[in-house]
């Protein structure tokens, strides 16, 4: 990889898969990634059903550090879900 960190755009909605969604985003992480992530409200439930209360959005980061051992080379950005205007937006 070059020395420029790669930024992906990852969106949970609530579809099922919440375990997919974070395995995910535990990867790009972990290989340097900046993930600008965008949770929709029934996404925000999904965590907590599939995955319990350690995995609500205000704790992801700590969870995803405790389950899969992930030590943070990159980092992500919660962006709401309301914010039209946001960068990722448009």
């Amino acid at each position: 990889m070059s020395d420029r960190k790669r930024t992906i755009a990852l969106a949970i909605t609530g579809a099922s898969g919440a375990i997919y969604a974070v395995r995910t985003m535990a990867a790009l992480i972990e290989r340097e990634c900046r993930v600008e992530l965008i949770v929709s409200d029934y996404g925000r439930r999904l965590l907590r059903d599939e995955l319990g209360d350690a995995a609500a959005i205000d704790k992801l980061g700590e969870h995803i550090t405790q389950r899969y051992g992930v030590t943070p080379a990159g980092s992500y950005a919660l962006h709401s879900n309301k914010d039209l205007g946001s960068k990722l937006a448009s």
